[in-house]
């Protein structure tokens, strides 16, 4: 019987780890075919069996998850990095809702818009400042802050250029008439 170069062990039998994984990816490559028709044929039973799994060891798996993601991105950060920036060039709008989802969904907040929400929005303003009506690049801006209770549904959300944006600031709009809980008339 052949035995492995690196432990000794013959094969196929208990390996040391190095040889077990290029043993099981050989026989991956080998096996393919028989691979996929098998999962394509027991479908149903693997899934019922990997939700019992993560339902029985929740944390380990959870917690190698976590280590596999870190380890990507400390081997693999750049490129992540660099994929992430054309991504966002190449659809600003939607990494900016993105971006607002995430933060919003941190700070623990109620509502969310949708890019298809935000685009609407852009075009109603015609892609121009709801305060000094200037064209350019639109950011998310809250009508009624965060801090004073408002919340980040597309119905409390105006486009303002960034220097209005920072001027505003956590202040509520000039001439507001409206309680903490209503909704405020479209501002455009």
């Amino acid at each position: 019987m052949k035995s492995y170069k690196k432990c000794g062990a013959p094969k196929p039998s208990h390996l040391c780890q190095s040889c077990r994984s290029s043993y099981l990816a050989g026989w991956r490559s080998k096996n393919a075919t028989y691979m996929k028709s098998y999962y394509r044929r027991n479908r149903a039973r693997a899934l019922e069996y990997s939700k019992r799994y993560y339902l029985a060891h929740r944390e380990k798996v959870n917690e190698r998850n976590r280590a596999n993601h870190r380890l990507t991105r400390l081997v693999h950060g750049d490129a992540l990095r660099a994929h992430k920036r054309e991504y966002q060039k190449a659809n600003p709008d939607k990494s900016r809702v993105q971006d607002h989802r995430r933060r919003t969904r941190l700070k623990g907040l109620t509502g969310q818009f949708t890019e298809k929400e935000w685009s609407a929005l852009i075009a109603r303003q015609k892609s121009r400042c709801a305060l000094c009506q200037r064209k350019c690049k639109l950011s998310a801006d809250h009508i009624i802050p965060i801090s004073l209770g408002g919340c980040s549904y597309i119905w409390n959300i105006q486009g303002l250029c960034p220097s209005c944006n920072s001027q505003k600031h956590a202040k509520l709009p000039k001439g507001a008439q409206f309680g903490l809980f209503d909704r405020p008339l479209a501002m455009s």
